[in-house]
Parts: C-alpha cells; sequence; structure tokens
C-alpha cells in the first residue's frame, strides 16, 4: 500500500474520496475557497483518492481542523493521522501552536479520533444542528509523536 499526500488541485478529487459527490452541507464555493487557500490535503492509495482534511484560520490566529473524512475500508489505518500531522507541520511553520477541532455530540468515531491522538476536551456549544464538542492540541505533540 503506497499511502502520500498532497494538496487538493481539483474538486473531481474532492468527490473521489467521497466516491462521486462530496456532502452537500459544503457547497462548491466552500470547496473552492478552501483549494484556493491551499487548505485541502488529500490522502492517495497508490494515486487513488481515499481521504481528506480541509482546514482553516480562525479570527486570524487559530487553525481549525474543519473535516477529516476517509473512505471507510481505510479507515483505522492512520491515514486520518497522517493528514493531521501535515496540517500540523504547516501551521507549525506558520507559528501557530494550537490546533481547535470539533465535532458532534453523537460523533462516537470522531470523539475517539481526538481522544486516540492526545485532543485535550474543551467545552461545548449548542449550536443549530445540536450540541458541538470542541477539542484543542499543542501542534508540537502532532509533530513530535511521528518523530
Amino acid at each position: 500500500m503506497g499511502i502520500s499526500i498532497s494538496k487538493a488541485t481539483s474538486k473531481e478529487e474532492i468527490d473521489a474520496v467521497f466516491k462521486g459527490d462530496a456532502p452537500h452541507y459544503h457547497p462548491d464555493e466552500f470547496w473552492d475557497t478552501r483549494m484556493h487557500e491551499k487548505r485541502v490535503f488529500i490522502a492517495y492509495n497508490d494515486n487513488q483518492p481515499i481521504g481528506l482534511l480541509t482546514y482553516t484560520i480562525w479570527w486570524g490566529n487559530t487553525p481549525f481542523l474543519e473535516l477529516v473524512h476517509i473512505q471507510d475500508k481505510h479507515q483505522r489505518q492512520g491515514i486520518g493521522s497522517a493528514l493531521l500531522n501535515e496540517m500540523a507541520q504547516e501551521v507549525h511553520a506558520k507559528k501557530f501552536k494550537k490546533i481547535i477541532s470539533s465535532c458532534e455530540q453523537d460523533n462516537n468515531d470522531s470523539h475517539g479520533f481526538h481522544d486516540a491522538l492526545g485532543f485535550k476536551k474543551l467545552n461545548s456549544l449548542m449550536l443549530p444542528h445540536g450540541e458541538e464538542k470542541f477539542y484543542c492540541i499543542e501542534t508540537d505533540s502532532l509533530i513530535h509523536s511521528k518523530g
């Protein structure tokens, strides 16, 4: 298995990760903006897109992990953590020290992902879609754990 990671250059790559069509709760403009900002990482297995990570910068000073998606048959193989490590290296090089993330209260897979990587639990917010739990991690801990 040859896993590689690079920046997304087309919506077709993103759609391929989702096996044809990225979720509609993220419109094309969302993906266009993130690709323009160069904030979408794509994981490939033997040149096939199988996962992605996208992030943004909140308030001009806080990297926020927006989405990690790995195709079902490729989950629990370290691909999500490899994508997160790429993000951590990038934002750390820009002098950011922490990454914030969140997930819905009932998303147990995402909670497990955050816990396994050492994210610290923050507070939660009641949002229109339900309760959202927030997490934080030091970029150093992600980069050095791959040492």
